[in-house]
């Protein structure tokens, strides 16, 4: 029968232990997120970080605004008929959908935020 030290007993407990804790923190972690509402949950600042030099092409077409990008995807954003077409807000809206993975959902904070047009 071979005998472990009391180094090597120490040390094992001490990995249980640390392994143990890790598990519990990662446990708390995601129990953390899986309770929190969509509507409260961030984009860590590497995925929402622009690249300014990630354009490769900016093409203005009114009434739309195309955006080339160097990952090869593109954005493209109208302006609406009541609107006046205007080349910066085109641009600037394609780079704001772009950080919002291209998709339409920055509208919605957009709707929440602004007031409404009188009609």
């Amino acid at each position: 029968m071979e005998y472990k030290t009391r180094d090597e007993i120490v040390n094992e407990i001490r990995f249980k232990m640390e392994r143990e804790m890790m598990k519990n923190i990662y446990d708390s972690h995601c129990a953390l997120i899986k309770s929190r509402p969509q509507s409260q949950m961030y984009i860590s600042s590497r995925e929402n970080y622009f690249n300014k030099d990630s354009i490769k092409d900016v093409i203005f077409n009114a009434p739309a605004t195309i955006v080339l990008w160097g990952d090869g995807t593109k954005t493209v954003v109208k302006c609406q008929d009541r609107d006046t077409y205007s080349e910066e807000l085109g641009f600037a809206m394609c780079i704001v959908k772009k950080c919002c993975q291209n998709k339409g959902n920055y509208n919605d904070v957009f709707n929440k935020w602004l007031p409404k047009d009188a009609e």
